[in-house]
């Protein structure tokens, strides 16, 4: 899951891997930004001129005070002593409504919060199941089957965090790091899936009972819902008042991927063309990404300052326990 100073940002954010009862694969949250940030300190005064350092230092005043209009005046007037006064053209364009960030858009920053938390999918399937076995010897049989199922499998998760980036490149005289603080959650949901799998099984010895592994072609619905909040928090050094972001997405995407398991089948002698089965089975369906753009705000006067851009990948991967009802034709 690119902002300006603070808002030339790409999050990246995470990655929420979804499993249905897998608790040995935690589902990881994770987003990179762009941007920038500051350890909370006092920059350099990056000037000679002490009346422009006085007036910068009554902007930066008004300015943590959330008088960022105010401030921008004696801001302009520090420029004018000294227009090489980095400090004061920095903070002139965090507060001036209509400046223009002097930064080069293509700036980038490392680092952002990363969480490891875990989405728990659950929910009830019911479907139908076609097959074909050949027996191979009277012991062992091998079969095709396939199936499908509606699906209320889903699961979600969500995280936050404070921590700060690096910009790079950055002017000199200016701080290297920025606090920000991101806000993710996604959630999950299998609206269908099917599988088409080949099963090789041995019977008992009054071949009744068939004990059987199965794997192969699964494919499904994945939807998946993303939201990403933030803010930029304010940099006192800089007469920087904060800025502040939300947005959200969502994709639903027919993924391909593998089935493995196994299970039991029982035939009742005085049924023989019923029998009653159990079956676990795991499912991958692969991952899927869901990329957001969000506009952010300046907190000193509400003004949009760029977008922030969000991605969230999440693992369509989930067990099932199956239990079932089939009828032989022959």
């Amino acid at each position: 899951m690119r902002q300006s100073p603070c808002e030339q940002a790409t999050r990246r954010t995470p990655t929420i891997r979804a499993k249905t009862r897998d608790p040995s694969r935690p589902t990881t949250l994770e987003h990179r930004t762009r941007a920038a940030s500051t350890d909370g300190g006092k920059i350099p005064i990056t000037t000679k001129s002490e009346e422009a350092k006085k007036e910068f230092l009554a902007g930066r005043d008004l300015a943590e005070k959330l008088r960022a209009q105010e401030s921008v005046a004696h801001f302009d007037k520090a420029l004018a002593l000294d227009p090489d006064f980095a400090s004061a053209e920095l903070a002139r364009a965090n507060n001036s409504p209509t400046a223009v960030f002097p930064f080069n858009t293509e700036t980038r920053g490392t680092g952002g919060p990363v969480w490891n938390t875990s989405a728990d999918p659950s929910g009830v399937i019911g479907g139908i199941q076609f097959g074909y076995n050949y027996r191979l010897s009277p012991w062992l049989v091998a079969g095709l089957e396939t199936d499908f199922q509606g699906s209320a499998v889903s699961g979600g998760a969500s995280a936050t965090n404070t921590t700060a980036i690096t910009l790079t490149p950055f002017p000199a005289g200016g701080p290297n790091l920025w606090p920000l603080t991101g806000n993710a959650s996604a959630t999950q949901n299998v609206d269908w899936y099917g599988t088409l799998r080949g099963r090789l099984g041995v019977t008992s010895f009054n071949q009744s009972l068939l004990v059987y592994g199965t794997g192969g072609l699964a494919y499904g619905q994945v939807r998946q819902d993303f939201s990403y909040s933030g803010a930029f928090l304010p940099v006192a050094a800089l007469g920087f008042g904060g800025s502040h972001w939300s947005g959200s997405a969502s994709s639903t995407e027919t993924q391909v991927g593998w089935a493995l398991g196994g299970g039991l089948e029982w035939a009742p002698v005085s049924m023989p063309n019923w029998s009653f089965k159990a079956e676990y089975l795991y499912v991958d369906l692969g991952s899927t990404t869901v990329n957001l753009s969000a506009a952010a705000f300046r907190n000193s006067d509400g003004e949009g300052f760029r977008t922030v851009n969000a991605s969230n990948a999440m693992d369509a991967r989930f067990q099932t326990v199956r239990v079932g009802i089939n009828y032989h034709f022959n």
